[in-house]
């Protein structure tokens, strides 16, 4: 698995002044991301203080791969965030076990 540093800017459907948890599909989204941690394809993420765009690290084979896996998102698909802007990341240091 490589790894990738993704960042979502805020979409036209994010309702500037509101927090993550007070956005349209929060339910949703949340269970989205949930389940990608469980499964290990997301090691960490989450919005910027000013909620204006999103930082995910992800694990897959490839750029598609994260395309894919992102297009699934509830709030990908609400228009919440704007479409990823992924780049593999070459980890030299890290505190992860086998990183």
């Amino acid at each position: 698995m490589r790894t990738f540093i993704v960042t979502l800017a805020t979409g036209s459907a994010w309702i500037p002044g509101k927090t993550s948890h007070e956005q349209p599909f929060w339910s949703e989204h949340a269970a989205f991301m949930d389940d990608l941690f469980a499964r290990g394809q997301i090691l960490m993420g989450g919005p910027y203080a000013d909620y204006s765009g999103v930082h995910l690290i992800v694990l897959a084979n490839d750029v598609e791969a994260v395309v894919e896996l992102l297009l699934a998102d509830p709030w990908q698909r609400g228009g919440l965030l704007q479409p990823p802007v992924i780049n593999e990341w070459l980890v030299f240091l890290s505190v992860l076990e086998g990183q």
